[in-house]
């Protein structure tokens, strides 16, 4: 239907897209009515970029398709046009649908709540601009690809899709779209750091390299098995003495600044530690009041992560290894002293290992399968949601394996006969 621009406006005829897209320009039908254009650049199939437009019956949409270009660019605002060309009512752009989500969740704490919002923000990028019903499965892949691209481990590209899956999945239920575009979507698997496992030998060389004060702190680590965060959040109330049990209710959030429920349902346990382990920790737990916490600082404070590592933990890795206790051109020189007083030196006899502060983690479970203990029980010991992550973290390390397999194999086939006839 022939039409004519309002008077006194003029469409926009120079300028990048970005300028031309943000402010509809009117015209009139000939039936008088009045309709709305959104001037924007594309590049032709020849290569050349020319100027064209896209018509809206109110103000409202054009303006909204407009600021989409200035946030997504023309290529992709062009793909989300269609879904807006429908009576359908108007869907939210995906980033404030997700912000609603995560404020009407229950059962879940203020920590998580911060995380979701922190990945809405700042890892959706392009996708959050988009309306909710105007996502596919090829846009996931998309966003999983960058996230990938941009250096993100397999299990941090999971989790933050598995946020994604249960918003999508709440637009499903209140039907806003028909289908979870998250389903099906393949996750890249990480490569894992390789898990540095020590001896008992070894331990019992590493843990002379730490001042008596973090020595109970790492030979708890290593004998039971229990997560930095989850270790450190003990109190002294947390161990039962006669039962040679630990606890385990809660651990350190959001780096060590709030105290939360542990990491899964099943982190909620009680442990088994040995008689050793207990003595150990013995003199931290006689005398003092339950509510307090089991392992602290040098001044009584709750123990920081990056703290324990620059000031306990890297010295011993180093002093285990035949160096120096400090980095090679550290201004402030520690003088760490033994039991007895005397300087803690290198270790004449190198691990030849540079284990981290979850390796012990790694150690316990790698002695408790070194001893046949049954991989379920390691699985309980450890706090693991499910049976398969202990099999496929520790799985290998299971002794003679491969000969109770083929002993068992032929047990039940016996001897083979030859073949009659």
């Amino acid at each position: 239907m022939p039409s004519k621009p309002i008077s006194g406006h003029k469409p926009v005829t120079s300028g990048n897209i970005e300028r031309m897209a943000k402010t509809p320009q009117p015209y009139t039908l000939a039936d008088g009515k009045t309709r709305w254009r959104v001037y924007y650049r594309k590049t032709r199939a020849d290569g050349s970029i020319g100027q064209t437009n896209q018509g809206f019956e109110d103000y409202e949409s054009a303006e909204r398709w407009a600021k989409l270009i200035d946030k997504i660019g023309i290529e992709e605002a062009l793909k989300v046009l269609p879904s807006w060309q429908t009576d359908k009512p108007v869907t939210p752009d995906l980033r404030t649908f997700a912000l609603e989500h995560i404020d009407l969740l229950t059962g879940v704490g203020e920590d998580y709540r911060r995380r979701s919002r922190r990945v809405i923000e700042n890892d959706l990028g392009v996708l959050g601009e988009l309306p909710i019903d105007a996502i596919g499965e090829d846009e996931i892949a998309k966003w999983i690809s960058r996230l990938s691209d941009a250096g993100a481990a397999g299990k941090t590209i999971k989790n933050k899709h598995g946020l994604l899956s249960a918003i999508f999945k709440r637009a499903v239920r209140k039907k806003i779209i028909s289908a979870n575009p998250c389903e099906g979507s393949r996750i890249p698997k990480s490569v894992r750091t390789e898990m540095t496992i020590l001896t008992p030998d070894e331990f019992r060389s590493f843990l002379t390299c730490f001042t008596p004060h973090w020595q109970p702190l790492v030979a708890f680590l290593f004998g039971s098995g229990l997560r930095f965060s989850e270790a450190t959040a003990l109190n002294v109330g947390d161990i039962d003495l006669e039962g040679k049990r630990v606890s385990v209710t809660k651990a350190w959030k959001n780096n060590g600044r709030t105290l939360g429920a542990p990491k899964t349902e099943r982190s909620r346990r009680q442990v088994s530690i040995s008689e050793e382990t207990l003595a150990a920790i013995l003199p931290l737990v006689k005398g003092r009041a339950p509510s307090e916490l089991l392992f602290t600082n040098q001044r009584g404070d709750k123990v920081r992560s990056q703290t324990f590592h620059d000031n306990a933990w890297d010295p011993a890795v180093r002093l285990a290894n035949g160096e120096d206790a400090q980095k090679a051109g550290a201004k402030r020189i520690a003088r760490r002293r033994d039991a007895q007083g005397n300087i803690i030196k290198p270790l004449d006899v190198p691990i030849r290992k540079r284990p981290r502060v979850h390796d012990a983690r790694h150690s316990h479970a790698s002695w408790l399968l070194g001893a046949r203990v049954p991989i379920n029980y390691v699985q309980a010991q450890l706090g693991h949601e499910s049976i398969q992550t202990t099999v496929d973290r520790y799985g290998h390390l299971m002794p003679d394996a491969g000969l109770a397999i083929s002993a068992a194999l032929s047990g039940v086939m016996g001897e083979p006969k030859a073949i009659e006839g």
